[in-house]
């Protein structure tokens, strides 16, 4: 906040706490003009471009490039920091304009097995399953168009195809980077392999549709006594819902007399 101006410095943290409650980026993807203080404390005018460095498990983090006005030097400087920034970020990051890459780091280098002199300046289709290869130019036109396709600032899961030709479940994020003037903006894309999730997803509800079919009641608990599974015949048979068991101790369907010993059963079996 020291290198604001006042006015700007005071709002900052509400700034920060309103992104991260709505998603919203009034700054962030955006080049906005600003006045910057000096430790001298005079005023610098500049322009500021924020960028959103998303970090697995945690708050994303910021890259904020600055450029004084009267030196566009300052400005390339910048960009390559940016682009070292980006390189060393472990999720995968492509850039494109006008559906041409731009930008392949180095996680999306391992991740998809391109390098990146094969991909930059290519069509990011290359990088697609078919089928949504070629709907991609129809949806960037319609969007420009100012036909404002949900894929914009929105997280889904889609596939996307290795150099090898195979196929990998990825989660992506699409963030868009007006320009200046009348330049097609650029859209920055973040991957995410969920080839793993989507396997136990997999599994899980398979495991589920079995216990389901079991005509014995099945009862899964955790290491302290909570139900994590109670199966349609347990249903049946006790009277509950799922919705009333799950998450609730196993104890509420167990006698008193065991009821009053079942935790410490479970604290000596994990002792022992």
């Amino acid at each position: 906040n020291r290198l604001a101006v006042d006015s700007v410095a005071k709002k900052h943290d509400m700034y920060l706490k309103n992104f991260h409650a709505t998603g919203v980026k009034h700054v962030v993807d955006r080049t906005v003009p600003a006045t910057a203080v000096h430790k001298d404390g005079s005023l610098i005018a500049a322009e500021i471009s924020v960028r959103e460095i998303p970090v697995r498990g945690k708050e994303s983090n910021f890259v904020a490039f600055i450029r004084a006005t009267a030196d566009d030097g300052e400005l390339t400087a910048a960009l390559k920091l940016g682009e070292t920034v980006r390189d060393l970020c472990e999720i995968p990051i492509i850039m494109m304009r006008d559906g041409v890459v731009t930008f392949f780091n180095h996680a999306a280098e391992l991740q998809l097995g391109h390098a990146a002199d094969d991909v930059v300046g290519g069509s990011v289709n290359v990088l697609m399953h078919p089928a949504v290869a070629a709907m991609h130019d129809k949806i960037i036109a319609d969007y420009l168009k100012g036909k404002r396709v949900g894929i914009v600032g929105s997280t889904r899961n889609i596939q996307a195809h290795r150099k090898d030709g195979s196929a990998i479940d990825v989660q992506i994020s699409i963030a868009e980077i007006t320009s200046a003037g009348d330049a097609p903006p650029y859209f920055v894309a973040f991957l995410q392999d969920i080839t793993t999730t989507i396997k136990l997803e997999r599994a899980s509800a398979t495991v589920n549709t079995i216990i389901d079919q079991c005509p014995s009641p099945v009862i899964a608990i955790d290491s302290t006594g909570f139900v994590v599974k109670f199966s349609k015949a347990a249903q049946q048979v006790f009277g509950y819902s799922e919705d009333e068991v799950l998450g609730k101790n196993v104890k509420m369907l167990q006698p008193p007399e065991i009821a009053a010993k079942h935790d410490g059963f479970l604290a000596m079996y994990r002792r022992t």
